[in-house]
């Protein structure tokens, strides 16, 4: 099933079921040879299956549930442009591209973990400080909406100089105008 002539005529994999090692194994081979572009990681994958990620032709990755850690050092990778993370802690992943040599096209937060309640005076710092360096040029973020944490999460973006574009979700009616003011040198937009 994994064979690299299979996979070389895919733009796109996308998989949510949970396989066995040695069925890991065989799909790392096919990635590494292949010339597939993007890859969606639904359902989570062994450290080890990240890894072998390194060395591909990737450009687009999607990864659901807890596989965060194991993305970081994929971030600094040239060819990878586009990253989306569900339901998986970002910071690790917005500190690590602090280190990239080029800004990453687009990264979509979705559903973070802890974002829906009130960070504390510890979290803000930190978040603030990867936000605000982070070399992303596009960024989209949903989550359940505390409203001092979306005050955070603008400050923080209008202070990163690699940010172009911002999308935010679920953002209150009563909010916006103030976040439009301080995100005013990026192209911004709202939605439910």
């Amino acid at each position: 099933l994994w064979s690299a002539n299979w996979l070389n005529s895919l733009y796109c994999l996308k998989y949510a079921c949970t396989l066995q090692d040695s069925q890991y194994t065989q799909l790392e081979k096919a990635i590494q040879n292949s010339t597939l572009r993007w890859l969606d990681v639904i359902g989570g994958a062994p450290p080890e299956f990240f890894d072998a990620l390194q060395v591909t032709s990737i450009r687009s990755l999607n990864v659901n549930i807890a596989n965060g850690p194991e993305v970081v050092p994929l971030v600094n990778m040239t060819q990878l442009r586009v990253l989306w993370l569900g339901y998986t802690d970002p910071l690790p992943v917005l500190d690590g591209l602090c280190q990239r040599e080029d800004a990453l096209e687009y990264l979509k937060i979705y559903e973070p973990p802890n974002w829906d309640r009130d960070w504390t005076q510890e979290e803000r710092s930190v978040v603030t400080t990867v936000l605000s360096k982070a070399k992303i040029r596009e960024i989209g973020i949903r989550f359940g909406g505390s409203r001092s944490n979306l005050r955070t999460l603008s400050d923080a973006l209008a202070c990163n100089d690699h940010v172009r574009k911002v999308f935010l979700y679920r953002v209150p009616d009563d909010l916006k105008e103030d976040i439009r003011r301080k995100l005013d040198t990026v192209e911004l937009e709202f939605y439910q």
